[in-house]
């Protein structure tokens, strides 16, 4: 059941669980009794009793729910089932709780309102406003808070987790050789295969992969959660996806098996050599720290790969100097880097210049705000380059905000993305 910890470890996992209960069953409690002073009418008596029982009904399944993690054992180590329940548990807690602390915030100012009015009351010796006017203007504002959340969080889990957005970005280079001119590119990123029950998903995406014809297909990392196991419904899927001068792939920072905590050394090794068995099953060409030369004509271009280099704590397992060496000066080159962060800490500074760099990664932590020209998301207080197109001194890099998901299990104003990005020939004037 617990594969890979001590019994001191388990030990802080059943008391880190009891006191995640215990701060559900609080949050709980608080809402209840801010239900009762919203429903305080005699005529209100049958509604109240019924939100009352429905929340703590709630709370028992989620109770159980939890519990069911610990006591069903995993089937085998690094079992993906028990992987993704961990992420239905917290998408349960998000969607459940998330609202009712708004809720409760809005309790809170409420206490601090009537405690401020009481003691201004006090001490101008005059009332100053009405307990129905608190009760309307806070209890209430709490109240529509909660259900627009909870309905938020229910379109990011059943509506914009499954709605695919094609980003179309066009890029002008004076160095892009003329036969190049048009070239079209699709890049993937974070499938994270291991979150998703069936292949309907996937097959809709690749529906969309194909009917735009690119010239080549390039996946940015993060096949899997785990283990690549998680790949072995795709395989056929995955074949069907074609781009005219091939499929590319790198490894991201959970395709190392670092995530599955029984994993030996010697097992992390051999997990990440069979999912680079099984992406050249599935028809791409791994570039394990190493490039692939593209040609058209007598024009040609690199595409180069590395393995994940990333900013603590995440691992580096990728050598750049080795995945451009022997790329002559001049030459056009386009970097896929799982994590946006080496484009900032390396590439940018490289002597060998690279002219665009492909990442992911980041997914925009799920959740954000998307305007025509402003964009947000609190994946800016960890990364400087979350999500889009960046430039400096002439070198792109763009980051896909991901195809898939991991942990909360949807996604809020950030929709699932295949980026489409056209490579144009600049014509001087």
């Amino acid at each position: 059941m617990f594969y890979g910890y001590s019994a001191y470890e388990v030990f802080n996992i059943i008391l880190k669980l009891l006191l995640f209960l215990g701060f559900a069953f609080l949050i709980d409690l608080i809402a209840s009794s801010g239900y009762k002073l919203l429903l305080q009418p005699v005529r209100l008596a049958l509604i109240r009793k019924g939100l009352i029982r429905l929340n703590w009904l709630i709370f028992v399944i989620f109770s159980v729910k939890l519990l069911l993690y610990f006591v069903i054992p995993a089937k085998f180590c690094g079992d993906p089932v028990k992987t993704r329940q961990v992420f239905v548990i917290g998408t349960l807690f998000i969607l459940i709780y998330f609202p009712k602390i708004l809720f409760i915030l809005t309790l809170f100012c409420r206490w601090l309102f009537v405690l401020v009015t009481f003691l201004l009351q006090k001490l101008l010796k005059r009332k100053i406003v009405s307990n129905f006017l608190i009760k309307k203007y806070f209890i209430k504002t709490g109240l529509a808070l909660q259900i627009i959340a909870t309905l938020i969080i229910l379109n990011g889990i059943f509506l914009t987790s499954k709605s695919i957005t094609i980003k179309k970005v066009v890029l002008e280079y004076n160095e892009l050789p003329p036969a190049f001119h048009g070239f079209r590119i699709i890049q993937i990123s974070d499938l994270h295969l291991g979150s998703y029950k069936n292949t309907l998903f996937f097959e809709k995406a690749i529906r969309k992969i194909n009917a735009l014809q690119a010239d080549v297909i390039l996946f940015t990392g993060d096949m899997v959660n785990n283990t690549p196991d998680e790949t072995l419904p795709y395989l056929d899927l995955f074949k069907q996806m074609h781009a005219k001068y091939g499929k590319f792939s790198i490894l991201g920072n959970h395709d190392f098996g670092d995530y599955v905590r029984c994993f030996s050394n010697s097992q992390k090794d051999s997990s990440r050599a069979k999912l680079v068995e099984l992406q050249k099953e599935m028809g791409f060409v791994p570039l394990t720290n190493k490039h692939q030369l593209i040609k058209l004509f007598t024009d040609s271009i690199y595409i180069a790969g590395v393995d994940n280099i990333g900013s603590p704590p995440f691992k580096v397992y990728g050598d750049l100097n080795k995945a451009i060496n022997d790329i002559e000066p001049g030459n056009f080159v386009i970097l896929l880097s799982h994590d946006p962060d080496h484009w900032k800490n390396e590439v940018i500074n490289a002597k060998q210049h690279i002219h665009l760099t492909l990442s992911g990664h980041t997914h925009a932590m799920q959740l954000g705000i998307v305007a025509p020209n402003w964009k947000w998301s609190p994946a800016i207080l960890r990364y400087v380059n979350w999500g889009g197109l960046y430039e400096n001194n002439n070198k792109y890099l763009y980051v896909n905000t991901g195809l898939g998901m991991i942990g909360f299990l949807g996604r809020i104003g950030i929709r699932p993305e295949i980026t489409e990005i056209t490579l144009k020939r600049r014509t001087e004037p």
